[in-house]
């Protein structure tokens, strides 16, 4: 896909999000940032905004627990207004303004004190990062981004007093997979089980990657399949 089809198809999965409280409002990269966090199953209750502090050069977008893996997650978003026109240099440079500055809010819940004050949201973050590390979580850092970032030329991971921070990237395509392959697992149909009707069917092709079979159905239950998968 190119980047104005990306483009628009995650502006069109934006629109389709249901309405927020006006205290919860996000600006339009980080209702990106939600949508994505939505498709994905391991994200628990994310924490998603923009969270800066400059004279600490702290900057992430949100983090999540996943308490299955013992994970502490942490959301780093670079996104562009215009994604289609995004050179090489722009790339780069977003990228490290991304990565460091959400390492510096990690670093600083890795050396299990802070000068921030827990008052502040940032403060909050960092404690609740400090606590969840000394029950054995391991912090990792997420990159969330509307282009193809070209992941095989970013490094996968920082260290930090002989702690490794693992780097995981949801780029343009990558994102774009994750949504078509969440929002295809509703096309499966059980006609048996929600209308009470098996289908029958015939076998007309196959190949290594695919069956194809030849079946028909009523008008009737047509429409109500229409009617209940409506999205």
């Amino acid at each position: 896909m190119t980047a104005l089809e990306f483009k628009k198809f995650f502006e069109e999965r934006i629109s389709r999000l249901p309405p927020m409280e006006e205290e919860d409002c996000l600006d339009t990269p980080h209702q990106f940032l939600k949508m994505i966090t939505d498709y994905m199953s391991e994200c628990s209750d994310p924490i998603v905004g923009h969270f800066e502090m400059e004279s600490r050069g702290i900057k992430y977008d949100g983090y999540f627990l996943d308490e299955d893996e013992k994970e502490f997650h942490v959301l780093s978003l670079i996104y562009f207004d215009d994604p289609v026109n995004v050179d090489e240099s722009s790339r780069s440079k977003a990228f490290e303004e991304a990565r460091q500055g959400a390492l510096n809010f990690i670093k600083a819940g890795l050396k299990g004190k802070s000068s921030v004050s827990t008052e502040t949201e940032i403060g909050e973050h960092i404690q609740e990062m400090m606590d969840d590390l000394s029950n054995g979580y391991k912090t990792i850092l997420d990159f969330f981004s509307n282009v193809d970032l070209h992941i095989d030329s970013l490094s996968s991971s920082s260290t930090f007093e002989k702690t490794e921070i693992p780097f995981e990237f949801y780029d343009a395509p990558q994102i774009y997979e994750t949504i078509k392959a969440e929002e295809n697992k509703g096309l499966v149909i059980q006609f048996k089980n929600q209308y009470k009707h098996p289908i029958l069917a015939i076998k007309i092709a196959q190949n290594s990657d695919f069956d194809v079979y030849l079946a028909s159905i009523s008008g009737e239950m047509l429409a109500s399949v229409y009617r209940d998968n409506k999205s």
